[in-house]
């Protein structure tokens, strides 16, 4: 079976959390006038969708069983705001900042009901403080902020530092190898053309809690 109990509510909180973002998204006068990078096909949205629901409601399942379905609301509103933030890289490289207060209000609750903050709370604070000052000057403010988002469900997962800084090493792996195959790498290593980087630290992110989820149940 390739999804379980937890698996409609957790395609409706993603869905509901993309459709809310969106709709505040135009609520921006602006927002209508930008000129898209590219057009994300509302058939991969919903791909996305189904996609993000599976890995929720899979890797819920790792805990107490008591707070399962708490695990699939929370989880599901973070998947939910990044993949709305992986669509707004993608399509105009521009996210707002209401994004992260959802998606990272979510994770922190989830970090706060799994009884791991006071273990991992000092690893998180500093990785955070990490990307605010010092990674923000190496990748976009918003991709500090989605590094900082994940670490905190990673943390309710048990993960601790190590684990974060393998988050962003396996993003920034996907992303060389994904450009050198296209081209898009100068002699010095720099990018000949900007790319989104949130679609990479999604998929980075969803790899690595899942390789945790996959450890826990078996």
């Amino acid at each position: 079976m390739i999804y379980g109990p937890g698996f409609v509510e957790a395609l409706v909180t993603i869905a509901l959390v993309c459709r809310g973002i969106f709709s505040l998204e135009k609520l921006d006068k602006n927002a209508g006038t930008e000129q898209k990078w590219k057009q994300v096909p509302r058939n991969r949205v919903l791909s996305g969708i189904i996609m993000c629901s599976l890995f929720t409601c899979r890797v819920s399942a790792a805990g107490a069983d008591g707070e399962y379905y708490l695990r699939v609301l929370l989880l599901g509103v973070v998947s939910g705001g990044l993949l709305a933030a992986w669509v707004m890289d993608v399509e105009t490289h521009m996210i707002y900042d209401f994004v992260w207060w959802i998606s990272g209000s979510a994770a922190f609750l989830l970090l706060v009901f799994s009884g791991n903050a006071r273990i991992v709370r000092w690893d998180i604070t500093v990785f955070i403080v990490l990307q605010q000052l010092v990674f923000g000057r190496l990748y976009g403010r918003a991709d500090c902020h989605a590094f900082s988002v994940c670490a905190l469900v990673e943390g309710a997962f048990g993960m601790t530092m190590q684990d974060y800084l393998m988050h962003m090493l396996i993003a920034l792996c996907i992303l060389t190898v994904v450009q050198l195959a296209k081209g898009n790498v100068t002699g010095d290593g720099r990018l000949k053309e900007p790319v989104p980087f949130l679609p990479y630290i999604a998929v980075s992110f969803i790899y690595k809690v899942f390789l945790v989820y996959l450890c826990i149940a078996y």
